[in-house]
């Protein structure tokens, strides 16, 4: 560890968060009056086995389904309302949404970029994160593990990840069908059904439908984008047929359809005077106020299967699982590339992918005085970016009128008609072997620890060809001279080792040490800087080594649940990715480093008034970094390689400060319940821009959410409100992609306006 000085602060607090805990611990011996009321018991399989929440040496938060319903979180890009420490953006469409976790993630622009932040559905690694963004239909709880988890899950996550766990078939018949209606004309339909098929053969089916009207408005096309269009449906069957063997099979399919998911733009001079000009009138150069002037709306769509299989079998003494997992995507996004009113370029993102893995995981059973777990894994990945046909272009000229007013001669080219072909190909397979061991040494001392060594192989083949160029500098851009091909291997290791001990029946202190490893790779982009080689395009493997105390208590007879940890990760060779204007570059920063404090609380007040509150305190920054981007108007401390020294700086889109307070009443009325919440979440100032642009520093701000609704058994019946005081927040800022670097043009990604509706609902 380099210094104390990045862990004083957390640590002084944990430190009076333990001593609060401690406290609270010796009032409830004392507290005889309190009548007898108490917080349900959350599990969890955080660590690939069911466990108490409060037993798991681990930093986790769990959401369960009823949360999800009561906080009107639907959709995974809103869960980071409920955990501080858990931030998601999302660019060009719901594909391209990325997670971040302490303040580490990438951007999903970059799509061959694996992400730090894993996300798991049903056990089943996903290898495009965004896919999963969407409709949350018959969840039964989400687990964000926060730190490095490549031990027991493999796939880099050396942020941490998200693990969807979904409600299984069931033995009796049930089901619901919900309604949204909102603003914008939102409709959301929502249904499931699940029960017995035959003897030992139960099913489930679920589904949802949503649609919603525009939140920009285009003053040039005179349109309202960003309206959206989705579709998913999912199914389960689940065979016990002895009572050790158990098989579950399931399946899904989805599709998007939007003109999404647009960019407000801050203009410069150069690109403000051409949409003047086309205008006819003073253009729009504010970037928060949903006001865009496109010579063409975005569009976004994407297509994605997926097929899970899994098999217990129980030996006894052990329990054997085959977890299989198919999925494919494919994508198609059309991008006005210039940002303006003038037809110049537009941009075709075509992108499909196929990936298989399979794991075989041996667990002991629970229960003596020590268990175990140990595996095998496997995982292969095709991925292919561009002009998939070769009569498919990646960006065509346009034929706006003012062409000739600023086009190249064409004996450069830029003739409207002209396009320009590119197509990358990436391919990964990864063999992986883990074991994890606890030694309960006595009822209350727990040590653990676990190691993963994995090899990885990645191919990458980079074909293009330049049929035009706007601007000569555009054509050297995205002309790559000959096809580029490269190859690299990699092995590595992963551990962790950790320590429990349960001071009381109710308060347990944890400590662990965790090394995490990312695979590197190569840049399948196009290259700002020139034509790059097969070297110049690999970025190395990424290391984390991670620190962690933690304590987890469960207080006042069990009606406040008070757990917190301080953690210190060391990155070596953080794998960092920049937007440059028209190309993604993924480099190595020699060394980042992340410390906090995170602090998760419930507390059962009376038997009608539940409270959850949680907080994030975050330092997270570059400590050795000299190849960063430069923002326009930064002069190079590199001149020749055109990179600017970000050794001190903080990360960006990591706060130093969140929190979020959420507040449930229920009463019995009418037969039923009458019930209310309200989330809180507030987010300290924060930098939007990878190139660390003071511009894109977003300030301070907070989003309030509620809903209130009656319910019984059968029906609920809810208004809600989300972004209630309709809080315009920059959530990503980058480059102007063609006038960025000439004139200084930002384009930024927003939250959602205020939406607000009505939900009903039938259950059987």
């Amino acid at each position: 560890m380099k210094s104390s000085k990045h862990i004083r602060k957390p640590l002084t607090l944990f430190i009076s968060a333990v001593i609060a805990a401690s406290t609270a611990s010796t009032m409830a011996q004392n507290d005889t009056s309190t009548p007898r009321l108490a917080l349900e018991e959350v599990v969890v399989t955080a660590q690939r086995r069911a466990q108490s929440l409060q037993d798991v040496p681990v930093a986790v938060s769990a959401i369960d389904g009823n949360l999800l319903k009561e906080s009107g979180t639907t959709d995974l890009l809103n869960l980071q309302m409920l955990v501080p420490s858990l931030t998601m953006e999302q660019s060009k469409g719901p594909g391209f949404a990325t997670f971040r976790i302490r303040g580490v993630g990438n951007l999903g622009n970059i799509p061959n970029f694996e992400p730090a932040v894993g996300l798991f559905i049903d056990g089943a690694y996903r290898s495009k994160s965004g896919l999963g963004v969407g409709q949350l239909v018959d969840v039964d709880r989400v687990e964000v593990l926060r730190g490095p988890q490549s031990t027991l899950y493999g796939r880099n996550v050396t942020a941490g990840l998200i693990s969807v766990i979904t409600k299984r078939p069931t033995d009796e018949l049930e089901g619901f069908m919900e309604v949204d209606a909102g603003n914008y004309n939102a409709s959301v339909i929502r249904a499931s059904v699940s029960g017995p098929l035959a003897d030992n053969v139960q099913g489930r089916l679920s589904g949802f439908w949503e649609q919603r009207d525009g939140t920009f408005e285009d003053i040039n096309l005179n349109t309202e984008p960003n309206e959206k269009e989705s579709w998913a449906v999912r199914g389960q069957l689940a065979f016990q047929p002895t009572d050790k063997l158990s098989i579950l099979v399931i399946g899904g399919y989805s599709e998007k359809d939007a003109d999404c998911c647009n960019q407000d733009v801050d203009l410069g001079a150069l690109g403000a005077a051409f949409s003047g000009i086309v205008m006819g009138s003073a253009p729009d150069t504010d970037p928060t106020n949903r006001v865009m002037q496109f010579s063409d709306t975005n569009t976004y769509e994407d297509e994605a299967k997926e097929l899970t299989l899994k098999i217990e079998y129980d030996f006894d003494s052990f329990v054997l699982t085959s977890l299989t997992s198919y999925d494919d995507f494919e994508i198609f996004g059309v991008l006005d590339s210039e940002q303006t009113p003038m037809d110049v370029v537009t941009f075709y993102d075509r992108q499909e992918a196929e990936t298989l893995s399979q794991e075989f995981r041996f667990t002991s059973e629970s229960g003596g005085d020590f268990d175990w777990m140990a595996g095998l894994a496997y995982y292969k990945n095709d991925f292919t970016r561009g002009s998939l046909d070769a009569g498919e272009p990646t960006t065509t000229v346009g034929v706006d009128v003012l062409l000739p007013l600023f086009q190249a001669p064409p004996a450069l080219g830029g003739l409207p008609g002209d396009a320009s072909f590119f197509k990358s190909t990436y391919d990964t397979e990864n063999y992986s072997i883990f074991a994890q061991g606890n030694w309960h040494l006595s009822e209350r001392l727990t040590l653990g620890a676990g190691v993963r060594w994995f090899t990885e192989e990645k191919d990458m083949a980079i074909d293009s060809r330049a049929e035009v160029g706007i601007f000569p500098s555009y054509a050297l851009i995205t002309t790559v001279p000959a096809p580029v091909e490269g190859n690299r291997d990699t092995d590595q290791v992963a551990w962790n080792l950790s320590a429990s001990f349960h001071s009381t029946d109710d308060i347990m202190l944890y400590g662990s040490v965790s090394q995490g490893a990312k695979g590197g790779g190569f840049n399948g982009d196009w290259d700002g800087r020139g034509a790059l080689s097969v070297d110049d395009r690999e970025f190395d493997d990424e290391e984390v080594l991670n620190y962690e105390l933690g304590v987890k208590t469960s207080l006042l007879e069990s009606r406040l649940t008070l757990n917190a940890n301080v953690f210190y990760s060391e990155f070596d060779d953080f794998q960092n990715a920049s937007f440059l204007g028209l190309n993604f570059l993924v480099d190595n920063a020699a060394e980042v480093t992340t410390s906090g404090l995170e602090i998760d609380t419930v507390a059962l007040l009376t038997s009608w008034l539940t409270v959850d509150f949680s907080y994030t305190y975050l330092d997270a920054k570059y400590e050795e970094f000299s190849t960063g981007s430069c923002y326009f108007g930064r002069a190079p401390d590199n001149p020749v390689a055109n990179t600017c020294d970000l050794s001190g700086d903080a990360l960006p889109l990591a706060p130093e400060n969140r929190y979020h307070l959420g507040i449930l009443g229920h009463w019995s009325v009418a037969s039923g319940e009458l019930y209310g919440r309200a989330d809180y979440s507030w987010t300290d100032e924060t930098e939007t821009d990878n190139a660390l642009d003071p511009r894109g520093v977003q300030d301070s701000y907070g989003i309030l959410n509620g809903r209130v609704g009656w319910r019984n058994d059968s029906f609920d019946m809810a208004a809600w409100i989300m972004n209630a005081t309709d809080e315009e927040v920059v959530t990503l800022s980058a480059p102007q992609t063609l006038f960025g670097s000439v004139d200084g043009g930002r384009q930024v990604y927003l939250n959602d306006p205020k939406t607000y509706g009505v939900t009903l609902r039938y259950s059987f």
